[in-house]
């Protein structure tokens, strides 16, 4: 195996799951190749059951010489193991993927460039590119609403965050990472944590917990990491729950006061989103749209609710 990039100490990948040990399986072989395997693999499973175990096991017999794999079982819930892996582990540079990503070659030399590469010690998080993502087909209604932007890896003032659809030359300066290939320097954890008092699911805790980073580290999005996303049908909400689950956390993290956020912007995103998609909805006689509407529209009195 080649040697780390020149200036790095240590990193570690903290691999969270649960019940997808085929997925597991074709993640970890896609790290095994890798140019540069992390020091460290560690997978924490909340899974009920040991196939997840077994996966482990199987690959730990094979594993490159100069890295080390484990298995950790925690406790249900993405932010609690992603706060189990981050207390287990003390490698200078944490990585963090979606157990249903498939990594191309090359994925943490990339990274680990980008950290080295920052001479002023200001880069406190990278993430990877993700290849497979939809062209960015945004609306001038949904730009007014607060509810996409022309620029991309931004968070709005309603709390909405764009991707990165298109991929940049070089190392692109964002708001937030994609929880599913994002890494941090290990002093990013002694100044922000994520966040384990997130009500609800908890969804949205990477672009709550990076956005914070934001506010004092820079954060890019590099080409020269790039991965598939193979969105796994396994544990994954309906398009009509993520509908109401993204608002509920868009709002709590307005509420957070973190950076330019704001309540205003919030609530006309939301009205504004209900009032567009049922309408639409009605005249193109629409199921999709009016199933988006509604959600907002139950999203919308949970959170009137919540305020008395």
């Amino acid at each position: 195996m080649p040697p780390k990039v020149r200036g790095m100490t240590s990193d570690v990948l903290v691999l969270c799951t649960r019940h997808r040990p085929s997925e597991v399986r074709t993640c970890l072989e896609t790290v095994r190749l890798q140019t540069s395997v992390p020091d460290r693999v560690l997978v924490v499973d909340s899974s009920d059951d040991d196939e997840t175990v077994a996966a482990v096991a199987d690959f730990a017999a094979a594993w490159p010489s100069d890295s080390v794999i484990e298995h950790r079982r925690a406790e249900r819930g993405l932010t609690l193991q992603r706060v189990a892996g981050i207390d287990a582990t003390t490698e200078e540079i944490v990585h963090f993927i979606d157990d249903d990503t498939v990594l191309e070659l090359g994925y943490f030399e990339g990274i680990l460039a980008a950290f080295v590469g920052d001479a002023a010690g200001a880069l406190g998080g990278v993430g990877g590119f993700v290849i497979d993502q939809p062209a960015h087909n945004f609306r001038r209604i949904d730009v007014w609403l607060g509810l996409d932007a022309v620029a991309e890896g931004v968070v709005l003032p309603s709390g909405r965050n764009v991707r990165v659809y298109t991929e940049p030359r070089e190392p692109m300066a964002v708001d937030w990472l994609s929880g599913c290939a994002m890494s941090f320097r290990r002093a990013v954890f002694a100044m922000e944590r994520p966040n384990l008092e997130l009500p609800g699911s908890g969804d949205g805790e990477d672009v709550e917990f990076s956005y914070r980073v934001r506010q004092h580290w820079g954060l890019v999005v590099t080409p020269h990491a790039r991965l598939e996303h193979r969105e796994s049908p396994v544990g994954r909400r309906s398009a009509e729950q993520l509908v109401r689950i993204e608002l509920m956390s868009r709002y709590d993290r307005v509420c957070a006061g973190t950076g330019w956020l704001s309540r205003r912007a919030f609530w006309i995103s939301a009205f504004g989103q209900f009032a567009w998609y049922g309408t639409k909805g009605l005249v193109t006689f629409s199921a999709e749209r009016l199933a988006i509407a509604r959600h907002t529209g139950a999203a919308i009195v949970e959170l009137a609710r919540r305020k008395r």
